[in-house]
């Protein structure tokens, strides 16, 4: 696994943002990157289950390091970003989320999903 580079400031990545997540990223130098985290319960929405939006922001930002494999230059920004919550994802338990190529094509280049497990979520750019 390759540990990818952080920006400073980024939310979910940044190690100097002093309200961020401070998530560290690694990709399998062919077409999937993940992390794995536990969230607090300042992240919270309802009671014990981190808020609909750091989830989102999370897997939108593991999708678009998918384009960072080869090249951590390569920057990419989410055109369309869909999740579908299946199950509320809890506090305070280990979590993994994952982005994969599921195909390449044209300018656009990439359409990706993404999942946080062990909560089943799914998230598909295009």
């Amino acid at each position: 696994m390759n540990k990818q580079p952080n920006s400073d400031y980024c939310f979910v990545c940044g190690r100097k943002n002093p309200k961020g997540l401070y998530l560290a990223f690694y990709d399998n130098g062919s077409n999937e990157v993940h992390t794995e985290f536990t969230l607090g319960d300042d992240y919270q929405g309802y009671p014990d289950v981190v808020h609909g939006g750091i989830v989102a922001a999370i897997l939108d930002e593991v999708v678009g390091r998918v384009a960072m494999i080869h090249d951590h230059h390569h920057l990419m920004m989410s055109v369309v970003l869909q999740v579908k919550y299946r199950h509320p994802t809890p506090t305070r338990t280990p979590l993994r989320a994952v982005g994969r190529v599921v195909r390449l094509r044209g300018r656009l280049g990439y359409r990706i999903a993404g999942r946080n497990e062990p909560c089943r979520l799914g998230v598909v750019c295009g």
